[in-house]
């Protein structure tokens, strides 16, 4: 059984996806992301809170299968800490 708190966190990556997909909108352009700050900065954050939230919630509970969890992580940490 799933915990309420690995409930929480799956539904923050969840959400983090819809709320990437809603920022991007049909606008799915890798040069058009690069020139616009605001979008750049909604969906880095969002990552950020995605990658937290799977980190958490490996903590948590490590049976709960996420792929490339490993990867979404060091994502999280390298938008975090290495922005420069």
């Amino acid at each position: 059984m799933i915990s309420l708190k690995a409930k929480k966190y799956l539904y923050d990556i969840v959400a983090a996806i819809e709320r990437i997909e809603e920022f991007l909108g049909d606008q799915r352009d890798f040069h058009y992301y690069q020139q616009n700050a605001l979008l750049r900065s909604g969906v880095e954050r969002q990552l950020i809170i995605m990658g937290e939230a799977v980190n958490r919630l490996r903590q948590l509970d490590a049976t709960i299968p996420i792929t490339a969890s490993q990867a979404i992580v060091q994502f999280r940490n390298r938008i975090t800490h290495e922005y420069d």
